[in-house]
């Protein structure tokens, strides 16, 4: 919004604008007298273009050849026009002296814009600039009003004085008139109540006009799941002082609904099993950015969960989110492990965060008096209160089937755990126990999706866990295995305490909602607890699609997993058939 005027600092203006050139009917020519300055045209990064789309694109590009005289030393270099038609321009590049020492005096700059910086040691000190440095100082005096609430800020030069080689001038600043934001408007269908776009986007009603901050906001925008830009935003500049931010987007559905029914050999008699997964994710239906996730699973027979999860972002305009979750999970008649607990997020761009969170866990023995005693030691009841830190990075070029893009979820945790007895439980199972001891772990996913052909993408990933605590038990184990993580194997079929597993997938997409893909995953898992130990590198490979409909996303994959060294058997293979419906 800047500019500089006055005499032939006017050039400065201009420092960091890229030509944006493009075949077009408007042409430049430049001549030089100096074989200096010809040979810069025959260096890649000083080449200029010559056709253009427009006038002011062109002379952009005769002020960027300009800079870079400047930047060089030759700060009363001129391009002097030798005339043309409406269409065509030839300019004279003459080069003019080449300084070696600057000293710039502050004039009316406000020094608190520069902070503390090299820059303002050198002005209050009256050290001499390098050409280089000139250019920085004004660019940075600029932007520093244009971000601060001048958006119509000038800079310009005053008392220019010439001794040989040398020159010295002051800083004139003009800031204009002072702008403040007075609406934030949207434009479209998008479902986004001002709340929560001012929290947000960072800008609201009365606060001071910021170039840079107002230049980022479909940046932001672009990171938001359920709504699409359309065009980028606009600032109209009304009563005098005053703003209104213009940004327009149109709703995206990103809610969605999804059934999973799997089919594998389990049973004792041969039986096949079917396993099933109900997944509701409603996302920004009341406009707020707020998340609710249900979830129910039957892994096997007897054997299930429910996981619940709401999200309620930007409390009161600030980028503070609190965060609800409640988790449930039944191993058929042996255990039922229950957590729960709450989390502050601050949140970044997009659906990036940091949180800080509490979790309690419950975990209870079902039937002590169908387990032998000898068993006991298995599974044992226990509490156990923690604390810890969540990190989320994500971004995608398209959400339901990126082709760039990748994700960070990494957990750090830990706290105390507290045993408890029981009166159906014979004493000597905890005589050697400490009924009270600490816990601590941590976990890592990652995945990035790499593009290697218009069709085809590459997602790598990897996944990471490890827990301590003195005194581990069957029932306090992570699960692995499945659609959701190491395909292959039964749906939460292993059980480990640490493990180390990569995965890598090569998709080749049909359409914009719909792919095929190969897949391999596999790595190393342990499991310690007080009854063994094992060890075991896993693995597992398979195939699968994506199938776009009306109605929804179908969901296919086929998986064959290896164990403990056992061979691949095709009657073992995993079958995994879904539906995603998105609204």
């Amino acid at each position: 919004m800047g500019r500089f005027a006055s005499g032939w600092i006017i050039v400065f203006l201009f420092a960091g604008i890229f030509c944006a050139s493009a075949q077009g009917p408007y042409r430049l020519h430049m001549l030089a007298d100096s074989a200096e300055i010809k040979s810069l045209t025959s260096k890649e990064q000083f080449s200029y273009d010559n056709r253009f789309t427009g006038i002011q694109a062109r002379h952009k590009e005769i002020q960027r050849v300009l800079l870079i005289m400047y930047d060089m030393g030759y700060l009363a270099a001129t391009a002097d026009s030798m005339g043309g038609d409406s269409l065509s321009l030839t300019v004279h590049i003459n080069r003019g002296i080449k300084y070696t020492k600057t000293r710039i005096r502050p004039g009316n700059v406000d020094l608190n814009m520069l902070s503390n910086s090299n820059l303002k040691d050198k002005l209050l000190y009256n050290e001499p600039f390098s050409p280089r440095k000139i250019t920085a100082l004004l660019k940075k005096i600029l932007s520093r009003y244009e971000n601060n609430g001048y958006p119509f800020a000038s800079v310009s030069t005053d008392s220019v004085e010439i001794s040989g080689e040398n020159i010295s001038f002051s800083i004139k600043v003009d800031k204009g008139p002072k702008v403040v934001i007075d609406s934030l408007i949207i434009s479209g269908n998008a479902l986004l109540k001002k709340s929560f776009l001012h929290g947000y986007l960072g800008v609201k009603p009365g606060q001071l006009y910021n170039e840079k901050q107002l230049s980022q906001l479909n940046t932001k925008l672009r990171q938001l799941p359920y709504i699409q830009v359309t065009q980028p935003q606009r600032v109209i500049f009304t009563e005098p002082g005053k703003a209104n931010v213009f940004i327009y987007a149109k709703k995206v559905n990103a809610s969605r609904f999804s059934g999973l029914i799997g089919f594998m050999p389990g049973s004792a008699d041969g039986r096949l099993l079917i396993t099933g997964e109900a997944d509701l994710s409603l996302k920004n239906a009341l406009g707020y950015g707020e998340q609710l996730t249900l979830r129910w699973r039957r892994i096997r027979a007897g054997t299930q969960s429910l996981n619940a999860q709401a999200t309620y972002p930007y409390l009161f305009g600030t980028p503070l989110a609190i965060n609800g979750f409640f988790n449930f999970f039944r191993r058929d008649s042996t255990f039922q492990n229950i957590d729960f607990g709450v989390g502050v997020r601050y949140m970044f761009v997009g659906t990036s965060y940091l949180e800080l969170f509490y979790k309690r866990q419950i975990s209870q023995v079902i039937n002590v008096a169908n387990v032998p005693q000898q068993a006991l030691t298995r599974s044992i009841d226990y509490t156990a209160n923690n604390i810890g830190l969540t990190l989320n990075l994500e971004k995608y070029d398209y959400r339901l089937n990126p082709t760039s893009g990748y994700l960070l979820n990494t957990t750090l945790w830990g706290g105390n755990k507290t045993m408890r007895t029981r009166k159906d439980v014979p004493p000597e199972v905890y005589e050697n126990v400490r009924l009270n001891t600490y816990q601590i772990g941590g976990e890592l996913k990652a995945d990035v999706f790499i593009r290697l052909h218009k069709r085809i993408t590459l997602k790598p990933g990897i996944l990471l866990a490890h827990s301590e605590n003195p005194y581990r038990f069957y029932n306090e184990l992570l699960r692995m295995g499945g659609i959701n993580n190491l395909r292959g194997f039964d749906e939460e079929g292993l059980y480990l305490s640490s493990y180390a597993f990569g995965n890598v997938e090569l998709r080749y997409l049909i359409e914009q909602n719909s792919n095929v893909y190969l897949f391999f995953n596999g790595g190393w898992g342990e499991r310690r607890t007080t009854e063994n130990y094992l060890r075991d590198t896993p693995y597992g490979f398979g195939a699968g699609m994506n199938f776009f409909t009306k109605a929804g996303i179908i969901n296919f994959a086929y998986g064959l997993g290896s164990q403990q060294g056992q061979a691949i058997r095709f009657r073992d293979g995993k079958i995994h058939l879904g539906f995603t419906g998105v609204f």
